[in-house]
């Protein structure tokens, strides 16, 4: 029973992201959206940290995939919102792996550096070695970080730019006007 209640409670965040975001998609020309989306995600990531705390609290098994599955859940439940305002053309499924490899390449170092502890605490007899592999792979990653997360942000194209794109047609006034250089993607 508890572990139910634990589950439902890392999975409410996205029940409630998808359900505002429903009547949000309803409002998008409305002037104010910018600010209406804004306090919407933040609503959602408040709504995303108390119940993961709380579920978690209410029953510690299985602790990494409730995080995984509360996270999982946000970001499936987003994606219909994130569609609209976008006018994205790709799929779920390209836009759940996209955004998980962004962020792995955005944060992997600091993730794998967080669970060094638990590795090399649970490798047992083997400690030593598993710690002298884990460094090893920690400053590899380190030292090809930046070519890492360049080659996850240039396995996609950009969700809003690019012919027959609505946001990037809106867009292009305003960067004409703009005083900066633009930005070249490498190729």
């Amino acid at each position: 029973m508890r572990e139910a209640v634990s589950v439902a409670l890392v999975l409410f965040p996205a029940l409630y992201g998808w359900w505002v975001g429903r009547r949000l998609v309803r409002r998008i020309e409305d002037p104010a959206f910018p600010e209406l989306h804004a306090a919407h995600q933040r609503w959602v990531a408040i709504a995303l940290g108390v119940c993961l705390v709380v579920g978690i609290a209410t029953s510690t098994d299985f602790a990494l995939g409730k995080i995984a599955l509360a996270v999982l859940a946000t970001l499936v439940a987003s994606f219909s919102l994130r569609r609209a305002i976008f006018h994205e053309r790709r799929g779920l499924l390209q836009y759940v792996t996209f955004t998980v490899r962004f962020w792995i390449g955005a944060l992997g170092v600091w993730l794998l550096i967080s669970v060094l502890p638990t590795v090399v605490h649970t490798a047992g007899e083997a400690a030593v070695p598993v710690a002298i592999a884990v460094a090893a792979l920690t400053l590899l990653w380190v030292h090809l970080a930046m070519d890492i997360f360049a080659g996850v942000l240039h396995s996609a194209s950009p969700p809003c730019t690019g012919p027959g794109r609505p946001l990037g047609k809106r867009l292009r006034p305003a960067v004409s006007l703009s005083t900066g250089s633009a930005v070249h993607r490498r190729s």
